[in-house]
């Protein structure tokens, strides 16, 4: 999902080109990756066990030979270690990525702005001098019929100059808000990649200390027991329940399709 959502941030255009062979590629690796390391232990000669409750099979972590010993280390390493540092890895790259395409759309809309300000400043120059060019009637005294003097102090300049101003603060505002929606944007996906780096550790990390503790720890009769050894195993397993709901939950369209849904259902 990780990989997914980076390719998506990259190449927003070409991702409905290679959309359904990037899931076929990651799923049929997938598969081959997991079969690869059950194979290891289901041939070997420990084999799976029942853990915890005895409700459950896992690999035997308890057993200290050498064999045991490596096939908990590949574990470790290939089951977390790996891709806990993939998830970390596209999820740095995926931020970077949103970055660099904020930091690009915000200069190409201050060029804009710039540009938008620099053709209205050249049409009212535009526009005041071809005024200049006739009678303007300020500090002077128009007499009309020889009777009726009639005087006018309109000036035209300062309103033209105002009513620039204002653009040009309007057109500030507009930017300033554009940039605030960026920066927005920068924190949701932050949050967004923190909760999910902090519930694939909370759903595996007991787990690996449950491992790590039974081949290395010292006394482990005192406290590895049945009870606490299948409490690490509900959690990991409690992840493939909340992981659909953690990644479409915390996307917009998905919450509105879901929405949706339910008002049809209500209906």
């Amino acid at each position: 999902m990780s990989v997914e959502r980076y390719l998506i941030v990259k190449s927003p255009l070409n991702i409905e080109c290679f959309n359904v062979k990037i899931k076929l590629i990651c799923i049929t690796f997938t598969w081959i990756y997991s079969a690869l390391m059950i194979m290891i232990q289901l041939f070997s000669k420990n084999s799976f066990v029942l853990e915890g409750m005895l409700t459950s099979c896992s690999f035997d972590y308890l057993s200290r030979d050498s064999l045991s010993r490596c096939y908990m280390l590949l574990m470790l390493v290939g089951g977390f270690v790996i891709p806990f540092m993939l998830i970390i890895i596209f999820y740095v790259l995926t931020k970077k990525e949103i970055k660099k395409k904020n930091n690009y759309f915000f200069r190409m809309n201050s060029s804009e702005l710039r540009r938008s300000l620099n053709s209205m400043s050249l049409i009212e120059d535009n526009s005041l001098n071809s005024r200049e060019m006739g009678p303007i009637l300020t500090k002077k005294d128009l007499v009309e019929g020889g009777t009726k003097i009639c005087e006018w102090k309109e000036k035209f300049l300062p309103a033209k100059k105002n009513t620039s101003s204002e653009r040009k603060t309007s057109s500030t505002q507009s930017s300033k808000n554009y940039y605030y929606f960026l920066l927005r944007r920068e924190k949701r996906v932050l949050k967004r990649i923190i909760l999910n780096v902090t519930c694939f550790c909370l759903a595996w990390m007991p787990y690996v200390i449950m491992t790590l503790t039974a081949q290395f720890g010292n006394n482990i009769e005192n406290y590895i027991n049945p009870f606490s050894t299948s409490i690490p195993g509900i959690i990991a397993k409690i992840s493939s329940i909340y992981n659909p709901i953690l990644y479409t939950l915390t996307n917009k369209n998905c919450k509105n399709y879901y929405k949706r849904l339910l008002r049809i259902s209500k209906e």
